[in-house]
Parts: C-alpha cells; sequence; structure tokens
C-alpha cells in the first residue's frame, strides 16, 4: 500500500500541468508504483458523475468474477489559484497486448454484468452523482442537461419527434415510462474502447463516467452501434423497446441537426426561457453515426437522396442515389460491398425551425384580419403553414389542441387517414390579453376533389368511430369546453356538460317543455350507450382530400365523444353519413323522433340554450 505524501500530490499536481488543460489524464509513478490520474474542476460535474459511479461499481465487481474495476486509492484537491482541481488517483492496469481472441466475449459478458447491477435505491435516471448522461443518441453523444427522470426524458423525446418534417409519418411517440432502468455504458462506438483485458484475464470497466442507468430502448440504442460486440445483448436480455429504435434514430437527427441539443427545454423536459432559440436549418447535412448494416429495417431517408463518399471526396462532388433507385438497407449493404473503403452514410432533410421573428410575422399577418380569433395561411421560408389562432384561455384552442394531439397520434397506424400535425405553438401578449397561436402545415387539396371522395369520406368517418375516447374522459371533445353539435342551438352547447347523465337531464327538461299534443315523444336514457366518436360539424366541409388520396379531418374542435343517439343524429344532417350509424349497430334509432323536437325547442327560445340548468342538467341559479 502506498501512502500519499504531500509532495506526492505537489508531483502529480506538477505532472498533469504538462498537459496544458484544466481536465484530463496522465500516468505518474510513486515510489516505482505506477498510477493512472484523472484530474478536473473541483465542482465539474463530470468528476462528482464519475467518482460516485467508479465506487458504487467497484463495491458491487468485488463479488463478481473476471470483472475488475479501477479503485480509487487517493483523491486531493488542489488550489490553483483561479480555481479548485480534484485528482482522483487510481492503480495503473497494464492490458494484454495483442489483446487475447477472446476479448470480444469477455467484453460481452461485463456488458451483461452492468445489465445486472441495480441503481442504488432512490436514483431515477442517468449516470449516479448528478450530470448530463452520455449516449450517443444526443447531439455530440451527451445531453445538454441532466433530466430528472424518465418522465421527463420522455417529454423531450416527444418535442424532438415534434420537430420531423410534416410528412414523414412513420414514426409514434416514444413511451419510455414503465421500461425497467438497466446499466449500461453508454459510450461504446467502436473507436473509443471501454474495454480493456488484464494480464489475468478480467475484464476491466473504464470510462466510467459514461456509465448511466437507461431505459430499455436507450440501452438498445446504445448497443446497436457496437459493431458485434454488443449488438446482440438486448435480444439475449429479453430488452423491450425494440419498436422504439426506428423512431428514437429520426429524433436523434434532428438533435444533430440543432444548435440547441436540449430544445429549449429544462430538465424537466418543459420550455426553459433561459435558452436561446434554434438556428434555421431548411437544409442540412446529416452524418448519421451508423454503421450501413446497422441501419434499422425500413429506414426511410427523406425525398433528397442519400450520399456515400471518403471524406476527402466532400469537395470534388458526391455521387447521387435517389431514393426512388434505393431501397434500405439491402440495396445499402450491396452498395458498400461493392466499395473499396467503408463507406459513411449522409442524407439530406428539410425542416423549418421557427425564429422569433418568423413568431413575429405570424403575429403581423393573423392581426390584419382584426379579430381576435381565426385561420391564416402563412409562408415561412419555402414552407406554406396553417395558422389557428385564439385566446389563450378560450376552451376553443384547449378543445382543438388535445383533440389534435391525441387523434394524430391514433392516425399514425391508419391507412388513407390524415390528420395535421401540430410543428410550432407559442403564445404572445397582445397588451390586454394572450394569444395562442397553433402552426401546421398547409395541406393543399385535390381540386375538383376525385370521384371516391364520398367513399372516403365514409370510410374517415368510419374509422373516426373506433377511435376510443382516453381513459377517465366522460363527454364531448377532449381538453374540455362545450361540444358542438347539430342538436344545439346554433350547433354549439351553451355549457360543458359533466357525463352522459347531466346530458341526460338537460334533455328531458327540454322534452317537458314541448307542447302538450305533441304525443310521439318519450322518455329515453342515453346512459348505457357506448361513447362514439364523431364529427360533430358535418354541415361546413370537415374532410378533404389531399394530393396523394388521403382523407385529411379537419375541424378538430368540433370532434366530440357522444351516445350513439347523438351520433346518429349528427350524421342524419349528412347524406355522405347517413347511413354509417345502421352500418356500425349504433343504437338510439328509436330516439330520433324525440330528440328533433327537442332541438326545435332549444332554436326557437329567445333566451339561451341552457334551459336554465348548468353542466349537471340541474337548475342554476344563477341564469334567469
Amino acid at each position: 500500500m502506498t501512502l500519499f505524501l504531500e509532495e506526492d500530490e505537489l508531483a502529480i499536481v506538477s505532472e498533469c500541468r504538462k498537459s496544458r488543460l484544466y481536465r484530463g489524464t496522465a500516468t505518474y509513478e510513486v515510489r516505482q508504483e505506477k498510477y493512472f490520474i484523472r484530474f478536473d474542476h473541483s465542482k465539474s460535474l463530470d468528476l462528482k458523475s464519475f467518482v460516485a459511479t467508479q465506487r458504487y461499481l467497484h463495491s458491487v465487481a468485488r463479488n463478481a468474477d473476471h470483472i475488475r474495476i479501477p479503485e480509487i486509492v487517493h483523491e486531493f484537491t488542489h488550489d490553483e489559484g483561479n480555481r479548485q482541481t480534484t485528482y482522483i488517483v487510481m492503480p495503473f492496469i497494464p492490458f494484454l497486448d495483442p489483446p487475447p481472441a477472446d476479448k470480444d466475449a469477455k467484453i460481452q459478458e461485463a456488458a451483461r454484468w452492468l445489465a445486472t447491477v441495480a441503481a442504488p435505491k432512490g436514483h431515477k435516471l442517468g449516470p449516479l452523482g448528478g450530470g448530463p448522461m452520455i449516449h450517443r443518441f444526443f447531439k455530440d453523444g451527451e445531453a445538454d442537461v441532466a433530466y430528472a427522470d424518465v418522465e421527463s426524458l420522455e417529454r423531450f423525446m416527444e418535442n424532438g419527434r415534434q420537430r420531423l418534417p410534416a410528412h414523414e409519418r412513420k414514426t409514434h411517440f416514444v413511451r419510455l415510462t414503465g421500461e425497467p432502468l438497466v446499466c449500461i455504458q453508454g459510450n461504446v462506438n467502436m473507436n473509443d474502447e471501454r474495454f480493456g483485458i488484464d494480464t489475468d484475464g478480467n475484464v476491466v470497466v473504464m470510462g466510467l463516467r459514461s456509465v448511466a442507468w437507461v431505459p430499455h430502448s436507450l440501452a438498445r440504442y446504445a448497443y446497436m452501434s457496437s459493431k458485434d460486440k454488443l449488438n446482440g445483448i438486448a435480444d439475449e436480455l429479453g430488452w423491450i423497446g425494440a419498436d422504439n429504435q426506428l423512431t428514437m434514430a429520426y429524433i436523434s437527427w434532428i438533435l444533430k441537426m440543432t444548435s440547441d441539443g436540449a430544445l429549449g427545454l429544462d430538465e424537466y423536459g418543459r420550455p426553459n426561457p433561459a435558452q436561446c432559440r434554434e438556428r434555421l436549418a431548411s437544409f442540412a447535412l446529416v452524418e448519421c453515426f451508423l454503421e450501413i448494416r446497422f441501419v434499422p429495417q425500413g429506414l426511410d431517408v427523406g425525398d433528397l437522396g442519400i450520399w456515400f463518399m471518403k471524406p476527402s471526396n466532400f469537395r470534388q462532388g458526391l455521387p447521387t442515389y435517389p431514393r426512388s433507385t434505393l431501397s434500405l438497407p439491402q440495396d445499402i449493404a450491396l452498395l458498400a460491398s461493392t466499395e473499396s473503403y467503408f463507406p459513411k452514410l449522409y442524407l439530406f432533410t428539410r425542416m423549418t425551425l421557427f425564429l422569433e421573428e418568423d413568431e413575429l410575422a405570424i403575429v403581423s399577418e393573423c392581426r390584419k384580419t382584426r379579430r381576435s380569433r381565426g385561420t391564416v395561411t402563412y409562408n415561412v421560408g419555402q414552407e406554406k403553414y396553417f395558422i389557428r389562432f385564439d385566446l389563450s384561455n378560450s376552451l376553443y384552442i384547449k378543445a382543438f389542441v388535445a383533440n389534435q394531439q391525441y387523434l394524430q397520434s391514433v392516425a399514425r397506424n391508419a391507412d388513407g387517414i390524415r390528420i395535421a400535425e401540430i410543428v410550432h405553438e407559442f403564445t404572445h401578449d397582445e397588451g390586454n390579453r394572450q394569444t395562442t397561436y397553433i402552426v401546421m402545415p398547409f395541406i393543399p387539396f385535390l381540386d375538383p376533389p376525385p370521384a371516391d371522395k364520398d367513399a372516403k369520406i365514409q370510410e374517415a368517418a368510419r374509422w373516426l368511430a373506433t377511435v376510443v375516447a382516453p381513459k377517465g374522459h366522460k363527454l364531448g371533445p377532449l381538453g374540455g369546453g362545450p361540444m358542438i353539435h347539430p342538436f344545439f342551438k346554433f350547433d354549439e352547447a351553451e355549457v360543458a356538460y359533466a357525463d352522459v347523465e347531466s346530458l341526460e337531464r338537460f334533455m328531458d327538461e327540454g322534452r317537458r317543455r314541448m307542447p302538450t299534443h305533441k304525443t310521439k315523444t318519450h322518455s329515453f336514457r342515453l346512459t348505457g350507450e357506448p361513447l362514439v366518436c364523431i364529427q360533430g360539424n358535418i354541415i361546413d366541409e370537415r374532410f378533404g382530400i389531399d394530393p396523394d388520396g388521403n382523407v385529411v379531418v379537419m375541424g378538430l374542435r368540433s370532434i366530440t365523444w357522444v351516445p350513439h343517439s347523438f351520433g346518429r343524429f349528427a350524421y342524419s344532417c349528412s347524406k355522405e353519413l347517413d347511413g354509417i350509424p345502421d352500418e356500425l349497430g349504433w343504437m338510439g334509432a328509436d330516439n330520433q323522433s324525440t330528440m328533433l323536437p327537442i332541438s326545435h325547442i332549444l332554436n326557437m327560445m329567445s333566451g339561451g340554450g341552457t334551459l336554465g340548468l348548468d353542466e349537471y342538467g340541474r337548475p342554476d341559479p344563477a341564469q334567469y
């Protein structure tokens, strides 16, 4: 055992200063013993994370066969004048050179061992000791912030997914919550060895700053890049998240394209006003740090082409392989095998990042309407967008956004159905009010429409009817607010009814107000009828056909979940959809003859259409 004296520490400091760096590594001999030194600013999260992870894994590895974690034998701090520097001293471990033939098998065994190491109690995500995680998913291989937990990371990834080009339809929400945490070596790229074999044949796990506890999906993504060494570990250990890999690859490219790898979000995955906005990147060249053989199955690289190149050929003109003549990954693998060099994959992608001046221009365009709510179209760069604006506290905008986001997530797996995606959302202070602006891609429609438009609209209505309401939703549109439906006065309820029972009480009050000679009406019940998703306003055009033949569902504020009887009443107003209820077996056909005169009563009243009742269908003393 070596006892480190003050002169030993000063000698170590002197040796490290030769590097002219304030952080780094060095080797040094103390009384014929060779040591490995790591030094960094004392407040560095990198150093704190390294020390916490090293000590924890070293204690766990004591009972592991053929696994070795270097031990910290000494630690001290030195005053450098304008900063404090901490020095970590560990034994120098020589490695077998050349490595043994079974090195890859030993590394796989070390990765399996890491996967068995449970995180300390209370640890939620990432490396021990705090600090951002090192992982190839993030920009420059490291997260810009230390995410507080898995839910925060999930929100960050969804924000990145929302920035994908609007035409990209193959991605889906990446759900990380519920996935177990697993310990991995987050930096396993082929140029940076993180495992070595000592003279006793033990596997030495190094680079402990990049060891982290992550959900299965992120663990899969990390090991996907490690050639044949670790690529099969995920399936072998039964890690979930294989279906998330393609979406994560797209999000990772978005991160590499932006100047702000945090996407303007904080450690909780929520907007951070302190962070500056990303710069415009309408056309960006992205290097995919994936070997060709590990390109995920079904990868779609956009419509501007794929380039293969040697770095030396970059300025000499690049061969282009149009998407129409190249399928992934089979053709790429074939092409790679015919080249004398191992190519890298590059791609062009198109996207618009909204700057502050873009937002101000959108606000100015909307002000031309002289309205507090409405819609406009506007060009940002070469892209045309559809803008919806309304007061920030408006239930209309809240219902629209909630309906749009939910239906857009469901529609990803639907053939021939398209829901416009929200690509940007911002709020602007108008002085006496806050206005929210929703930006979506402008979708051109076929004009004239195709001959089978009615059939396509019917198919869209059938699809809507299959969309189950989110758990806990009781009635009406998502996000709250009154439902839009032709049954009510001016096609809109005046209150947001709390549930089906409340709506039933309201209707029964309307039936009691009918003239006594109306003998054909009857008391009826809505409770017990299933909820069904419908387009509540189908007098105005709410469906269009895009150039690809998809049905675009519009007017999402008027999408609502109602009992079968209300679904029938709404679609009876449309010649295209009148037959849908019978086709789908909806209940409530016998209620229609009663609902129609009640609707007439509501439209004849000179006052409001609430009948003096509140959202529970009970008398409201505040109304007169």
